[in-house]
């Protein structure tokens, strides 16, 4: 039995591999995969990148290879190969990318697609990896000068690391709120030196930065100064306060400014009170007070009536010439006294009489602490012989400067910014007159003035105006 089946079995297993022989023989089987060609990484531009920078991979394929497409892979997080950038090579073989460096290490490799054309399989082509590491800039400066005079020149050496030699350094200036504007460029040199030599034609401090291609270092700040400092007049006293009150001026004086300026009118009873306009609407609740008024110009009002007016600010009054008297003889500050009524021989010995009760104001010539601002016509002088003792300021509102007989009698003149000119300040100068200017509440012609040559600035805004003199809000000041 058992033999039987053997030969049954055997003789089965005989015929159907007779039969599936010539089918097997016939399959082909399965082609091994084509290994691509290898050849050299692409050359990169850079031995490390720098965030943001553009750099290039080029490189160059067989001859055989010419005109075909390149990829340009990158290896991304999961460790697979991701396409970038495709183009095709040139009929010698040349290929380049153009490769923005981010913040992280880039490795790369070109690939060239096997193809068929025409019957002619063409192998794939496959390059070696390149990895183009990303480093952080480095910029150092010599050190940066604390001041220097506008229309100097600002030298500045900066080295840059990794060297970039032909790219653009850029100097600028920052502003608190982040904005900034150029002052100059200068190109790196083989070593990474860029060297700025900048005019400066800007008041005040100037916070620096050097920017390198997307690297940005703060290097210092520089306090840029005329190179003089004229005398600052809190002009009404300053913005401490409610103007020519005497909360500003104690302000005024506390905080450090060396002269201020007071306007003067007069009231019908005869008494000189602080106020610039001459009616009093501006400045305090009159039309709540005296509500049926007919007039409220300050020579209408007695002095009692001026003493219950609010002046600006709650519990401020309008002042009494003797109450500045007073404060300015106490503090020893410099005082400008501004009558804005006509000087008559009258007023004049009144004004006199008032300062002479206060023996410190007037010592003896230039070391006056009163000087009187007197509005007199151009081509004579015509002040009451009876002006107070103090140094006569001329007060020039509008159109020419006085001929050299009348200027050359006061020790200063008191100009409207839009009067002054080089050959009418020159003129000043040689006969021997200082020149103060009026009013100045923007940094860059307070510091236009002071490099001009003026001798003294009315100015609402004295913090301002020392911060950009001297560097703090009051600090050293001109000799008289």
């Amino acid at each position: 039995m058992m033999q039987r089946l053997a030969a049954l079995t055997g003789a089965g297993l005989v015929t159907i591999w007779s039969v599936l022989a010539p089918v097997a023989a016939a399959t082909p089987h399965a082609p091994e995969v084509e290994r691509p060609r290898l050849i050299d990484a692409p050359r990169s531009s850079v031995d490390a990148a720098i965030p943001g920078e553009r750099y290039v991979l080029a490189g160059r394929l067989p001859p055989s290879a010419a005109d075909r497409v390149v990829q340009l892979q990158r290896l991304g997080n999961h460790g697979r190969w991701v396409l970038r950038w495709w183009k095709r090579a040139d009929s010698r073989g040349r290929y380049q990318f153009d490769v923005w460096a981010d913040r992280r290490e880039g490795t790369w490799r070109a690939v060239v697609p096997a193809v068929e054309t025409k019957g002619v399989r063409r192998r794939a082509i496959r390059t070696r990896v390149v990895r183009v590491p990303i480093t952080a800039q480095q910029i150092s400066v010599a050190a940066v000068p604390a001041t220097a005079t506008w229309g100097s020149s600002l030298s500045v050496t900066a080295s840059v690391l990794p060297a970039r030699p032909g790219h653009r350094v850029e100097l600028r200036t920052v502003a608190r709120d982040g904005s900034w504007s150029q002052l100059g460029y200068a190109v790196q040199d083989r070593n990474g030196t860029a060297t700025f030599a900048v005019p400066l034609m800007h008041y005040g401090q100037l916070d620096l930065s050097i920017t390198v291609d997307a690297t940005t270092r703060r290097i210092g700040s520089v306090r840029v100064t005329p190179g003089r400092t004229p005398r600052l007049v809190a002009h009404r006293g300053g913005r401490f306060a409610p103007e020519n009150t005497m909360p500003n001026f104690r302000a005024a004086i506390a905080a450090g400014t060396p002269a201020v300026e007071a306007d003067i009118q007069r009231t019908s009873d005869g008494h000189w009170v602080l106020m610039h306009d001459p009616d009093v609407l501006r400045t305090t609740d009159a039309a709540a007070v005296f509500p049926d008024r007919s007039s409220y110009a300050v020579s209408s009002f007695t002095l009692a009536q001026i003493l219950q007016l609010t002046a600006g600010a709650p519990g401020v009054k309008v002042p009494t010439l003797d109450e500045f008297f007073e404060l300015v003889s106490e503090s020893g500050v410099e005082a400008v006294i501004d009558p804005k009524v006509t000087l008559t021989s009258t007023y004049a010995r009144q004004l006199a009489s008032l300062a002479a009760s206060y023996p410190r104001l007037v010592t003896s010539g230039s070391d006056d602490l009163l000087m009187w601002n007197i509005n007199t016509p151009t081509t004579a002088v015509s002040v009451p012989s009876e002006i107070p003792d103090g140094r006569l300021v001329y007060q020039v509102t509008t159109g020419p400067w006085p001929d050299d007989s009348a200027l050359s009698r006061y020790e200063i003149i008191s100009v409207e910014r839009s009067t002054v000119t080089v050959a009418e300040l020159a003129r000043a100068h040689a006969l021997g007159v200082k020149v103060y200017v009026w009013t100045v509440n923007d940094a860059q012609s307070v510091g236009a003035f002071a490099s001009a040559g003026l001798d003294g600035i009315f100015t609402d805004d004295v913090t301002m105006a020392s911060e950009l003199l001297t560097g703090s809000p009051f600090g050293r000041w001109a000799t008289r």
